[in-house]
């Protein structure tokens, strides 16, 4: 998707500890620990605010780092830390899901290439995972074994009450319509309670991580955001 996004802005896509193979920290890590990190990486690349876009845990960063003044506006797909403390329901979830990709990690491409097997293979990521190419699927199991689920241990509590009530930042939460991993249902109030300014959509027919499902409409997202994100969001 990131293709679909630089030919209008520079861009800076870091990736966090414990994911894509980066080394987590000894300790159970918090929110405000990541965002630590994102904002070292932002230092160093020169970006001392941004258009912040994220998904899933990605969102709640996007958010937390819009608290400490880094964010022109916010972008937050489907964020995490919906939940109350004692969280299982979405733990067990990715769970689910990487023991999916653990099963397509060791079949070889052909083995996806029927159409149904790849929407299977993947509906806890998205809706449309036969939009995908053999390689792709592939792709995306494997990236989702580099994301180490002891972070959860740190971030279980979910979102502090309190915590963003005055982040100003122009915010766009946009949730998907199929979200089989942080369901809106279960997930979005909260995210109301704490972010009252912010305007919401839903994303039509996509799952948990609708950049697989329909690029196209995320970055489409993305771009109307930012040049819309000047005015006031609607309560």
């Amino acid at each position: 998707m990131i293709p679909l996004v630089t030919d209008s802005f520079d861009v800076l896509a870091p990736n966090l500890a414990g994911h894509a193979g980066l080394p987590r920290p000894k300790q159970p890590h918090t929110i405000s620990d990541l965002a630590d990190q994102l904002e070292s990486d932002m230092d160093a690349a020169g970006f001392e605010t941004a258009h912040l876009v994220g998904n899933s845990l990605g969102g709640w960063l996007a958010v937390e780092l819009a608290k400490r003044g880094r964010g022109r506006s916010v972008v937050a797909f489907s964020p995490a830390g919906g939940w109350h403390p004692g969280e299982e329901r979405v733990i067990k979830r990715f769970y689910s899901m990487r023991r999916m990709a653990r099963a397509a990690q060791v079949v070889p491409p052909s083995a996806l290439s029927g159409r149904w097997v790849r929407q299977r293979a993947l509906r806890m990521a998205c809706e449309h995972g036969d939009r995908l190419t053999p390689r792709q699927a592939l792709a995306a199991a494997r990236s989702a074994l580099q994301c180490d689920l002891a972070d959860f241990v740190g971030l279980e509590a979910g979102i502090e009450p309190g915590r963003y009530l005055e982040v100003t930042s122009p915010t766009l939460i946009a949730w998907s319509q199929h979200d089989r991993t942080i369901p809106a249902d279960h997930y979005a109030e909260r995210w109301r309670q704490e972010l009252p300014a912010a305007k919401w959509e839903t994303l039509p027919e996509v799952g948990h991580v609708p950049m697989y499902d329909d690029p196209k409409l995320v970055s489409q997202t993305i771009t109307s955001w930012i040049v819309s994100g000047s005015m006031s969001p609607d309560p």
